[in-house]
């Protein structure tokens, strides 16, 4: 399956806190906060990271998913074209089409895919965000909109990693770059990419990606598409 922007096993590892070697911040309004980090060394390896924090109880922030157009359009190409301040990646696609949960609205645009077990999935309300497995046939009502990935790596603040049950193989324990959502109990969303597969930037296995999203506050958090889809729009 090629990969790139469309939108349980229990592992134990020290989450590890440390104060990035560099670090830029930006409020791009308020409410919505981009922050650059780039660590000489993290987890084994230098990493670069952008996180996008935003208050969900702030009423004027509007968060909503987005289908890019059929081929395979960009994350940038998609966010400008609606406008939007900011923009991730977000599920996984093949032959140019979505096969990630898109809801909109209360529409289901996608389903997650009918060949593969239940899926990790974002939903969204007006101030609020929820993260949960979720079927091809569910069109999960207790949500407006919602946005299909995975695997789980979070929930209520322990590392709870679902790749094998959510039917991802094992290529997927690699390290690599990576698009992943958190939630925190203060009622932020946590938007996160690590880079990887370059030489400033070493990527992150599940369990790391798992402990880094916990380090941030994070009691609940998922994964979307990772690797070359690996995009945050500003």
């Amino acid at each position: 399956m090629k990969k790139r922007m469309g939108w349980l096993t229990l592992m134990l590892l020290t989450v590890i806190s440390a104060a990035a070697d560099q670090e830029r911040q930006k409020e791009l309004k308020p409410g919505v906060v981009w922050t650059s980090r780039q660590y000489d060394k993290l987890y084994g390896y230098q990493q670069n990271i952008n996180i996008l924090s935003l208050d969900l109880t702030r009423k004027e922030i509007v968060l909503r998913p987005a289908l890019g157009k059929i081929g395979e359009e960009k994350t940038s190409s998609t966010a400008a074209r609606l406008g939007a301040l900011a923009g991730v990646n977000g599920g996984y696609f093949s032959q140019g089409k979505s096969v990630s949960m898109v809801k909109l609205d209360g529409n289901v645009l996608v389903t997650n895919p009918d060949f593969r077990p239940p899926r990790t999935t974002l939903g969204l309300n007006p101030g609020q965000a929820l993260i949960r497995r979720v079927a091809f046939d569910d069109s999960w009502p207790e949500a407006s909109c919602a946005l299909g990935g995975g695997p789980n790596l979070l929930t209520a603040s322990e590392v709870k990693i679902t790749r094998a049950d959510e039917g991802f193989d094992s290529s997927y324990e690699a390290r690599r770059p990576h698009t992943a959502a958190g939630l925190t109990a203060d009622r932020k969303l946590l938007l996160v990419t690590v880079d990887g597969r370059t030489a400033v930037a070493g990527g992150m296995t599940f369990p790391v990606l798992a402990a880094y999203m916990k380090s941030l506050g994070c009691t609940d958090a998922m994964r979307f598409d990772g690797g070359g889809s690996t995009t945050l729009w500003l």
